[in-house]
C-alpha cells in the first residue's frame, strides 16, 4: 500500500481506493461529537485542503439530523482550503438522544464525508426561584435541585445523577 492508497490526519475523511483522483481535497471536522440542548446551538469549523491538483469549488451539506435540528453552513461553499463555520440549531421541542451527522463536502470531481456524533440534551431550566419553591436545573446527566429551603449559611443545593427515571 503507498501513500496515495490512504492517508488521513485526525478529523479527516480516510481516502482509499487505487489512484488519488486528478484534483483531490480532503473534508475535516473540529469535533468529533458535539452536544446542544433543545433551543440552543453547537458551532463547528469544517476545513477542506487541496490534496492532489488543482482547488475546487467545495459544496458543503449535512444529512442525518434528528428532527428540530437544522443544519447551516457560512459560506456553502469554500474553495478547497478554506473552511466554513457549520452550526447546529436545535428547536425547543428537537429529539433527545444521540445521531450520527454525516457532513459531505462535493466537489466537480469527488464526493467526501465525515462523521459527527450529535447529541441533543433537555434544555436547561431558567427562571426565578421564588421563596419556598422548587426549582431544577437538567444538564446532560446531572441534575441541580434547589428544593426552596436554606440553611443558616445559604441555599441549599442538591447535586445528582440523572438516570431518566423519577428522582
Amino acid at each position: 500500500m503507498t501513500d496515495n492508497d490512504k492517508w488521513a490526519t485526525p478529523y479527516n475523511e480516510i481516502f482509499t481506493g487505487g489512484q488519488v483522483p486528478a484534483n483531490e481535497f480532503s473534508l475535516s471536522d473540529s469535533l468529533f461529537a458535539a452536544p446542544v440542548n433543545q433551543g440552543g446551538s453547537a458551532t463547528t469549523t469544517v476545513g477542506t485542503s487541496v490534496v492532489a491538483g488543482t482547488a475546487q469549488t467545495v459544496t458543503l451539506s449535512a444529512s442525518g439530523l434528528p428532527p428540530g435540528v437544522t443544519a447551516t453552513f457560512n459560506p456553502s461553499a469554500v474553495t478547497a482550503g478554506g473552511s466554513s463555520t457549520r452550526t447546529l440549531q436545535a428547536s425547543a421541542t428537537a429529539a433527545l438522544g444521540t445521531a450520527t451527522v454525516t457532513v459531505t463536502g462535493t466537489s466537480p470531481s469527488v464526493v467526501h464525508s465525515v462523521p459527527l456524533t450529535l447529541t441533543v440534551n433537555v434544555a436547561g431550566s431558567g427562571g426565578t426561584i421564588v421563596s419556598g419553591g422548587s426549582y431544577e436545573i437538567h444538564q446532560g446527566t446531572q441534575v441541580v435541585d434547589v428544593p426552596g429551603s436554606s440553611t443558616s449559611t445559604g441555599t441549599q443545593l442538591i447535586v445528582w445523577g440523572a438516570h431518566g427515571g423519577a428522582n
